[in-house]
């Protein structure tokens, strides 16, 4: 029998503070979320259904500042069922997080359109770039002018 997992991935504008949303968000779907980082990634996550939930900010379009909320399965269990049975059944729960949300206090959502991804991950991209470039500091190999910052 092939796996089903439940998926969602939705946005909003951040326009109230990180903490602030972040209680809403536990509050309306029952859990908590631990900071932490998801492949490197600062977030704060908490397990529900199966999922694992990821709440975090970034850069849209323009590089507006949103609120992220992920919910995906990244059970090693899910992933052996597929190689045996097939490929899993995705079901996307978006509409009803955003719902729930809603309807909980925790304000408008939105599903993000695919610009939207596009700007967050070119901007993440960015952030990744300067980390890099400034993790280990500048790099004072020798060159035809002396010793300056390749």
């Amino acid at each position: 029998m092939r796996p089903t997992s439940l998926s969602f991935s939705i946005r909003t504008d951040k326009n109230i503070g990180f903490d602030e949303m972040r209680t809403r968000i536990e509050a309306a779907l029952s859990i908590t979320l631990h900071e932490g980082d998801y492949h490197n990634i600062p977030v704060h996550q908490g397990k529900t259904l199966g999922m694992t939930i990821l709440f975090l900010t970034g850069l849209g379009i323009g590089r507006m500042p949103n609120f992220q909320l992920i919910g995906l399965v990244d059970d090693s269990r899910f992933t052996k069922a597929a190689i045996v049975d097939g490929p899993m059944i995705p079901i996307d729960i978006n509409q009803a997080v955003i719902d729930l949300l809603a309807l909980s206090g925790a304000g408008t959502w939105r599903v993000p359109s695919s610009a939207e991804r596009d700007a967050e991950a070119q901007h993440a991209a960015e952030e990744e770039r300067s980390f890099e470039s400034t993790e280990n500091g500048p790099d004072f190999r020798e060159d035809d002018e002396g010793d300056q910052p390749l």
